[in-house]
């Protein structure tokens, strides 16, 4: 179920805000979802927190980038 898969994610991050797997894993839910501004934010907060997102992914979240 996405709800329940998204408020877990959401709280694995409360628990542990530098936990960098729930953002890459909300990044493609809202990526699949076409919530690219969500999508974004997440890719780079997993990112910032050392995550090695595949290139493949940082290219098809080129075109949405302000």
């Amino acid at each position: 179920n996405k709800d329940d898969a998204i408020s877990a994610y959401k709280k694995a991050i409360e628990i542990n805000p530098d936990y960098a797997g729930a953002y890459f894993n909300l990044f493609l839910f809202y990526f699949r979802e076409k919530q690219y501004d969500l999508a974004v934010e997440c890719c780079d907060k997993a990112i910032g927190r050392g995550f090695k997102v595949p290139p493949e992914f940082l290219k098809a979240l080129e075109p949405h980038r302000k």
